[in-house]
């Protein structure tokens, strides 16, 4: 019978190895898990092993069976698999990265080029200015779109707080040059009001609590 030892080393490279054939980093994993990164560096090196529920949601994310994670490992597994680091999934994220922030910045720049060529067409920058604060919101809704594609769930919190608040400003400065209306900054109440609206549902959303009401109330 292997001693404890052994079978930690086992379930450890067994961790690591689907964790890595499934393109994951360690901190992709402890998001999924609400855990820190930390902890899944610990279970694959060999230092511990997470509990009976914590595996069985490893095995739900690598696409195995929890017994998969505890035998031991195979001999004939390939090795460009058993090789790869994160090295190559770092680099996928920076692409990520890269893609998002370029197109970011179109949505300003497109802003900036509107704003330009009515500027010179009417002989008025003042009057377009509105132009320039309604591309805010346009790119922080592109930044939202890729954040929810490959970022981290929390950060929508602070992007959706950009994109209201911009939006809002936005709409302050196009009422008071077009409409005449007493005290529009009055509408700066509304984000307010919101704010903490939507840091409690990112919350809920990023630690899996409004997911795991749901599966509560469906059974």
């Amino acid at each position: 019978m292997e001693d404890f030892t052994t079978f930690r080393k086992q379930v450890a490279s067994n961790l690591s190895y689907y964790r890595k054939k499934c393109g994951l980093t360690q901190s992709a994993v402890a998001e999924k898990l609400n855990y820190s990164d930390k902890a899944i560096s610990k279970w694959e090196r060999g230092d511990g092993i997470p509990d009976a529920y914590v595996l069985s949601n490893l095995a739900q994310i690598y696409g195995v069976s929890v017994d998969i994670l505890l035998c031991k490992p195979q001999d004939d597994r390939p090795d460009d698999v058993e090789d790869i680091d994160d090295f190559a999934i770092k680099e996928k994220k920076r692409k990520h990265r890269y893609i998002s922030i370029l197109s970011v910045g179109l949505a300003l720049f497109i802003s900036i080029v509107v704003f330009v060529i009515l500027s010179i067409v009417f002989n008025d920058s003042g009057r377009f200015i509105f132009v320039l604060l309604w591309g805010i919101p346009a790119a922080s809704i592109v930044a939202l779109v890729f954040n929810s594609l490959w970022g981290r769930a929390f950060n929508n919190t602070y992007i959706e707080s950009v994109l209201l608040w911009a939006i809002v400003i936005a709409l302050i400065v196009t009422l008071d040059q077009y409409v005449n209306i007493e005290n529009p900054w009055l509408l700066l109440l509304i984000p307010f009001s919101f704010q903490l609206l939507i840091i409690l549902w990112n919350n809920m959303l990023s630690s899996g609590k409004l997911n795991n009401h749901k599966k509560s109330t469906s059974k």
